[in-house]
């Protein structure tokens, strides 16, 4: 896939997680760098950072009752961010 495709698939995926950021839908990120980014980039909806010292566990069942849809997860790609994902599925 060439780069000019890759990006109309970015902005189109970015586009569309903003919307249903708008309509309450939260967002979880890995800290406040990745937090501020998203405020940056127009995400007006609730974003909550998983980096708060807590364990896992314990921030997926705040953010199962304290929100009544499911989250969009946006971790970076390394290695932290793909534990995170893989524990926060579990």
């Amino acid at each position: 896939m060439n780069r000019e495709k890759r990006f109309e698939i970015a902005a189109h995926s970015l586009a569309a997680a903003r919307e249903e950021n708008r309509n309450g839908r939260v967002i979880l990120v890995e800290g406040k760098r990745d937090s501020h980014a998203l405020k940056q980039l127009r995400f007006t909806g609730p974003i909550e950072q998983l980096n708060r010292g807590w364990p896992v566990d314990r921030f997926v069942v705040w953010v199962v009752e304290n929100f009544n849809l499911p989250p969009i997860v946006l971790m970076d790609w390394d290695r932290t961010g793909g534990r995170l994902q893989r524990d926060i599925q579990r």
